[in-house]
């Protein structure tokens, strides 16, 4: 998942809801994420990545998700709080790691 633009965070919930139909159907484990472009997330979208996107990205056969991170602070830390309310809830069942390259998030993938 490449967001190679600012994006609507409707546009963020349908590419992410697509995702997860991929990922149901194709049975990957592993999967990198490349938010660098990402602008900020709505609270809203935030509440939602955390409470009921990742408990079903549960569902899928994903072990290990690689998080390439934006260079903004503010959005990283917008990011990372995500996966600290999802992980609270028990809504993560695979490795999260987050990275500053691409090829770092590629290395930990394949390693």
């Amino acid at each position: 998942m490449l967001w190679k633009q600012k994006i609507t965070d409707e546009e963020l919930r349908q590419g992410a809801l697509k995702l997860h139909l991929f990922l149901l159907e194709s049975k990957l484990e592993n999967l990198l994420s490349n938010s660098q472009g990402l602008a900020s997330l709505s609270p809203a979208t935030k509440n939602w990545l955390a409470d009921q996107y990742y408990e079903t990205l549960m569902l899928t056969s994903i072990r290990r998700l690689a998080r390439v991170m934006p260079s903004n602070l503010f959005h990283q830390i917008a990011l990372e709080s995500v996966i600290a309310r999802a992980a609270a809830k028990k809504n993560l069942s695979f490795a999260v790691r987050s990275f500053s390259k691409e090829e770092e998030a590629l290395r930990w993938l394949q390693s």
